[in-house]
């Protein structure tokens, strides 16, 4: 089931995540072999969404509009 889902996110990837997702998640030769959709979706979050990134979500979500 997680291999379904970690190709089926593939394919709503791209630019520099899909080169991550490419780089760390299908190259076969490095120390992580078996990838779970979980360990993905928080290596992707890891690698792109920073904190100013979440600060900036917070601040816009309390600024009325």
């Amino acid at each position: 089931m997680d291999q379904e889902r970690i190709f089926a996110l593939h394919e709503f990837i791209d630019g520099e995540a899909q080169n991550w997702f490419h780089h760390h998640v299908l190259h076969t030769n490095w120390d992580k072999q078996d990838w779970t959709f979980k360990e993905v979706l928080i290596g992707l979050y890891n690698r792109f969404v920073n904190a100013a990134t979440m600060q900036e979500a917070q601040e816009a979500f309390r600024t009325p509009v």
